[in-house]
């Protein structure tokens, strides 16, 4: 067991950045987040985004819930995923999902 402050893990778990997919088709939006294998939609890009913050959400109580069985299948790559999602506060979950890409300089 090792013990880290918060602020060390999220430090740690910033370089797995998630990199949506979206794309616009028939006036619905999808976007695919292959990091976690999830596809959510709705009819318009902020529709989409709740959608899948709720799926990402769920995804991952039940990761957590069942780590065990998820590290023995090829799912196991996404703990690091799983972890900084879990550890980013609910009001700043969204802008894990719209950060510029990091060759970006803010």
């Amino acid at each position: 067991m090792i013990l880290w402050s918060l602020d060390d893990m999220q430090s740690l778990l910033s370089h797995f950045r998630f990199d949506p997919q979206v794309s616009f088709e028939d006036g619905e939006c999808v976007i695919h987040l292959r990091e976690l294998n999830l596809i959510a939609g709705g009819e318009g890009f902020e529709e989409a985004l709740d959608e899948l913050i709720e799926l990402v959400e769920q995804y991952s109580a039940d990761y957590i819930a069942r780590f065990a069985f998820y590290s023995q299948t090829d799912r196991a790559a996404h703990a690091p995923y799983v972890a900084r999602f879990a550890l980013t506060e609910p009001t700043a979950r969204r802008d894990l999902f719209v950060e510029p890409p990091s060759f970006v300089q803010a």
